[in-house]
């Protein structure tokens, strides 16, 4: 459940590992911003991020890892990450911060960009994700995670190559909540392997978003944690009853689910 996809500025994020590292970059981003005057230099903030997307314009930041996978994650068609530290997954790997070597990708990248929204919209290009309406283990409240414009969303993300959707989704919960947690409303079967077929969790919800320049195929899953809740200050979420949840700014098809929730789901699990 990720937002619209914008057409308007990219965000480039040199991404650090580790403190030592961030100065270098910072230093890297001064540089590129004199080399590129058009390149704007902003904090790696939603709120900055939300004002290149309105501006149309192009920008650059530094930030931890942690974070730019947040706000990649926010604005999925915005962002693009680089880092120089080859254990980071980013978009683009730096072999060098020399300006001229980044700015060759910032170009390439604008291009690739430019060509995709030139496009025709294509109804077939779509990719994976996942989302998860996480209860507690009395199965009376619900996990959902700030985001950017102030509304609340279920953790959930892309999925990665090499993995299935069940699998994303639980590395995705355990990432923004701590949680690790169980699948609900499955069959008997689910687990068994007959053979060479897999009988696999399966979804509550299929969803398609729009995104513009492509759809995401989402798969809403309903779990319950199966873990000791994590240290309170690491994650940045909350528990609410699901008449609660109704209350907070969501995505209309979240509020839609939640109406249609059945009661007895919620007293079963």
């Amino acid at each position: 459940m990720d937002k619209k996809g914008a057409k308007g500025g990219l965000v480039f994020l040199l991404v650090a590992s580790a403190q030592s590292a961030t100065a270098q970059l910072l230093s890297a981003c001064e540089a590129l911003v004199q080399l590129m005057p058009q390149l704007r230099r902003i904090d790696a903030t939603a709120s900055a991020i939300e004002e290149c997307i309105k501006a149309g314009q192009d920008a650059i930041a530094c930030c931890p890892l942690k974070e730019a996978s947040k706000l990649h994650k926010a604005y999925p068609d915005t962002v693009v990450t680089l880092a120089a530290d080859p254990t980071i997954t980013a978009h683009y790997l730096l072999a060098t911060l020399d300006p001229s070597a980044v700015s060759n990708i910032i170009f390439a990248e604008r291009s690739r960009r430019a060509a995709i929204n030139c496009r025709p919209h294509q109804r077939h290009a779509y990719q994976f994700t996942v989302t998860g309406l996480v209860f507690d283990q009395e199965g009376s409240h619900l996990f959902l995670i700030p985001r950017a414009k102030g509304r609340w969303f279920p953790p959930g993300g892309h999925v990665e190559e090499g993995e299935f959707p069940h699998e994303a989704l639980i590395r995705e919960i355990h990432e923004e909540t701590g949680y690790t947690v169980t699948f609900l409303q499955q069959p008997a079967e689910t687990g068994l392997r007959i053979e060479n077929t897999y009988f696999v969790p399966h979804p509550y919800r299929t969803l398609l978003v729009d995104l513009g320049t492509h759809y995401h195929f989402d798969l809403l899953y309903l779990c319950r944690v199966a873990s000791p809740p994590p240290e309170p200050t690491e994650y940045n979420g909350q528990w609410f009853l699901p008449t609660q949840a109704l209350e907070l700014p969501l995505p209309r098809e979240l509020a839609r689910i939640l109406q249609e929730l059945p009661k007895p789901l919620l007293h079963d699990i």
